[in-house]
């Protein structure tokens, strides 16, 4: 055991004996003029003495017994540090490359060595980029070019950068081993974007200022623009432009330098500038228009085509006519005056005929041929329009009754009125209506003291002022166009029985589709004690004034109590209102009112007139008490 002890205490006084040199670095880079710090770490018993070396043979420094001694030129340079044998040199310059060799002898009399190599690098200046062949430009798909990246500066490595980003792979670019050099081949308009060369070595990098390549491109295909609409596949052209209107055309191609633009029409120029303007388009600005756009740099042109057809709308709306001569009907539908011509198509029945502008086809006037329905369909350009003509004599077509029972000294008003349903087609009044009144005595009542008939074509109106017992009797009013007639009787009494509230009668007249007659009659009759009118009855006439927008101007429209007209008991005559509904309007009755009445006539389902109402003047139970005594 003893034995193994004094083995283990020679061993580690052995290795505590030993001593080693190590260096920091192995290479050191470094720029001229700077300082440069050979860092070593020695390790064991104290030094004894240290030499450094440069590239073996030429002696640095040396320290030795206390002493430290510089030679030759390092002795304005160096400075050794002796207490772990490290060297600064200062000021270096290129010819300080080499490799630096440092031994060192401890107390024990054991010596170590270390080398360091030492590089002293330019740093990079002067980075610039020589674009090969010179040129003003390059066009693209066409040229390629060559980027040179050259640097004043010690080993330097290259790298380059597009658009501000390393440089991204892409077969057009091919760069030389070194990459000092890239080629692109060929140019895209997207290598506009600056190129920059990077040189770089141990000591610094530089950045060349940015190269842009100038890339003549285009024209691509230009994109035009019209200011109107597209033509209807019907008719020629691309773009539709009514005569007299005002069209711009544009044209718009990618280019680089500007391109050239010129428009042509028909074959032959027309403007020289990428947007072209039509003021009062006429017929001789129909045709194909040709954008075409030159590259003068680049030695190339593009082009786009488009129509344009001028057109002038028929004159009006499209006309469904009726001539009636004799035992026939001629009918025609005319929609004239455009170019192109406008395409009809006459309807009658199962018949169809087809022609431009204008279609006439004859028909015989016998009553199994009535009513006659034509439908005319007028197409052009830009249009289409259509209208409908129903002619028939007059017929009743939703009678509810005619007895009518007036009071004594009413104004008595017996009207006949047209009302227009609404429809998608023009509905042309083309048979305009005649109406003549008439009595048992009186064969044609003519406007006098007694009557007023007021008359046109689309209505017809007999007040009979101030009415008495000698006024009762049959009132019949003759309806009459160039295809028939029809008489509508009213029948009027007087009384003071329980109040009718009159006749609301319908009649077709073979006018134009979509067009009613209505006769209505008796408003007037209920007769009240002389007092003063209530509220009702005077609000009853300023309520009056909303009527349909359908009803004749001077009709149904001066409903009001007249004042001082009475009777020979001396009642005075108090008016009952009439109301047009209109669409889903509901009539509210109030269930208390025993004098609140409402028609029950509905509406006809071929004219779709609205339901008239009569709503009765409220009178008070005196009142009432009074006029049945």
């Amino acid at each position: 055991m003893a034995i193994l002890v004094s083995l283990l205490v020679l061993l580690f006084a052995s290795l505590e004996l030993t001593s080693t040199l190590i260096a920091h670095e192995n290479i050191i880079d470094s720029a001229p003029g700077t300082a440069v710090y050979f860092l070593v770490e020695h390790t064991g018993s104290g030094i004894s003495s240290i030499i450094w070396k440069f590239n073996t043979s030429t002696v640095i420094v040396e320290a030795l017994g206390g002493s430290t001694i510089y030679y030759g030129a390092y002795k304005d340079r160096a400075k050794l540090f002796t207490n772990n044998a490290t060297l600064r040199l200062d000021r270096v310059t290129h010819e300080d490359s080499g490799v630096y060799e440092v031994q060192v002898t401890d107390d024990n009399g054991s010596a170590s060595s270390a080398k360091i190599t030492l590089q002293i690098y330019t740093q990079m200046s002067n980075v610039t980029v020589v674009i090969s062949p010179v040129s003003d430009g390059l066009v693209e798909d066409e040229d390629n070019v060559t980027l040179k990246c050259e640097a004043q500066g010690t080993s330097p490595t290259f790298s380059w950068s597009h658009a501000g980003k390393p440089l991204a792979e892409n077969p057009r670019f091919i760069l030389s081993t070194d990459h000092s050099s890239l080629v692109i081949k060929p140019v895209k308009r997207s290598d506009s974007n600056s190129f920059i060369c990077k040189a770089t070595n141990a000591v610094s990098s530089e950045h060349s200022t940015p190269v842009k390549l100038h890339i003549y491109y285009g024209p691509d295909s230009p994109h035009t623009n019209v200011s109107t609409a597209m033509c209807d596949s019907n008719y020629p052209g691309d773009y539709c432009v009514k005569e007299g209107a005002e069209v711009t055309l544009l044209c718009q191609a990618q280019c680089f330098p500007d391109c050239n633009y010129t428009w042509w029409h028909n074959g032959k120029p027309d403007s020289s500038k990428p947007v072209h303007l039509i003021q009062n388009a006429y017929f001789n600005n129909t045709g194909n228009y040709t954008c075409l756009v030159k590259n003068a740099y680049a030695k190339k042109w593009n082009y786009s085509n488009i129509s344009i057809f001028i057109y002038r709308p028929p004159l009006g709306q499209i006309a469904c006519n009726a001539e009636v001569r004799e035992d026939q009907v001629n009918l025609s539908c005319i929609w004239a005056g455009g170019i192109p011509q406008t395409t009809i198509e006459l309807k009658v029945g199962s018949t169809s005929l087809n022609g431009l502008n204008e279609q006439y086809y004859t028909i015989a006037k016998t009553d199994s041929n009535l009513p006659i329905d034509l439908q005319c369909i007028g197409q052009y350009a830009m249009s289409t329009q259509t209208c409908r003509l129903t002619l028939d004599k007059p017929k009743l077509s939703a009678p509810t009754g005619n007895k009518i029972t007036a009071g004594l000294n009413a104004d008595v008003r017996l009207l006949l009125l047209q009302m227009k349903r609404a429809r998608r087609f023009s509905a042309t009044e083309l048979l305009p209506t005649t109406f003549t009144w008439s009595k048992a005595d009186t064969p044609t009542i003519v406007s006098g003291n007694k009557f007023s008939i007021t008359s046109n074509n689309t209505f017809s109106q007999l007040i009979i002022m101030r009415f008495q017992k000698a006024d009762e009797g049959t009132y019949t009013c003759l309806a009459r166009n160039s295809i028939g007639q029809k008489a509508f009787q009213f029948e009027v009494y007087s009384g003071n029985g329980a109040v009718n509230v009159g006749l609301i009668a319908g009649a077709t007249v073979g006018t134009s589709a979509g067009v009613t007659i209505f006769l209505v009659a008796a408003f007037y009759i209920r007769k009240k004690k002389r007092e003063s009118l209530n509220d009702d009855a005077l609000k009853l006439n300023q309520s009056h004034k909303s009527q349909s927008e359908d009803v004749p101007p001077d009709a149904c429209r001066d409903v009001k109590i007249l004042d001082g007209s009475t009777s020979e008991d001396g009642a005075q005559v108090v008016y009952a209102q009439v109301k047009i509904l209109k669409k889903k309007e509901k009539t509210a009755v109030d269930p208390a009112d025993p004098y609140a009445k409402v028609d029950k006539s509905t509406k006809h389902r071929n004219t779709g007139v609205p339901d008239v109402v009569y709503s009765q003047v409220k009178i008070s139970k005196k009142a009432e008490n009074e006029g049945n005594n």
